[in-house]
């Protein structure tokens, strides 16, 4: 789950705009391989993003407890289309860390009210590999205000294991808005609001007994308590993300760097 959940951090950092004055881009001067380009009218106040803007690169940094660094992540948008008042973008995203390296494709849309981050095209690779994954779209509202309950989020994955099926359903939960803070990256510095969520699963494997569920509910009410914390400027979405478990910090993800 731990490998899930720090994916989902990772790939919730790409949605930013071109509104930060906090600091200025640096051009980048490599090919692109683009496809349609939505029309700024029907995207409404979502085309000023860089999360839809052809040809973008975003990086991001992930630092451990103790804020050593522990991996990098390169995305770059690949097409931006349109329909309505809806924009899509495709993001390719490479990570490389001491211990592997990944690539996969995120998927986003936004309708000038929402930010919607797509759960399942996160967990590709896990697809190729036979696992099924469900999940509804992550909600981040454009407009935000301290104290705001945001909408909840959840997915759900079941896989094989040694012949036994297992699904793994998890929960984003109890998404507040909890106050404002200005937060400093090497990418600059940002008007922040916090969103503080937390976070559980719930594993199911069919033929499990009554007793072996009530066991496996005891092991979860002892467990730590998960918790996310989501640092989200308005002109330029989401800046940092923070894990803790039992309060205490485990790693967090943040922007560094965006070339246009």
């Amino acid at each position: 789950m731990k490998k899930l959940l720090i994916a989902f951090i990772v790939c919730s950092l790409f949605a930013c705009s071109n509104n930060d004055t906090s600091k200025e881009t640096t051009k980048d001067t490599s090919s692109t391989t683009t496809t349609t380009t939505a029309p700024v009218a029907e995207a409404g106040k979502c085309a000023g993003y860089y999360i839809f803007q052809e040809g973008v690169v975003i990086e991001n940094a992930s630092f451990d407890e103790n804020g050593k660094e522990t991996s990098r992540q390169v995305s770059k948008v690949l097409s931006v289309s349109s329909s309505g008042n809806k924009i899509s973008s495709e993001v390719r995203m490479n990570t490389t860390g001491a211990d592997s390296s990944d690539a996969f494709t995120g998927k986003y849309s936004c309708d000038g009210e929402n930010l919607y981050v797509d759960i399942s095209s996160l967990f590709a690779k896990m697809e190729a590999k036979g696992a099924t994954i469900e999940g509804g779209a992550i909600v981040f509202p454009i407009n935000i205000a301290d104290g705001q309950t945001l909408p909840e989020a959840q997915y759900t994955f079941t896989m094989n294991a040694e012949g036994q099926q297992m699904k793994t359903t998890v929960h984003i939960r109890d998404r507040k808005v909890t106050g404002n803070e200005t937060v400093t990256t090497a990418a600059g510095t940002f008007n922040c609001y916090k969103i503080a969520a937390n976070i559980d699963a719930d594993i199911d494997i069919p033929g499990m007994d009554e007793d072996t569920k009530k066991m496996m509910q005891s092991m979860k009410s002892k467990g730590p308590k998960q918790k996310m914390v989501m640092y989200f400027d308005p002109a330029v979405s989401i800046v940092r993300v923070e894990m803790y478990s039992n309060d205490k910090l485990q790693n967090r993800s943040e922007i560094v760097s965006i070339k246009k």
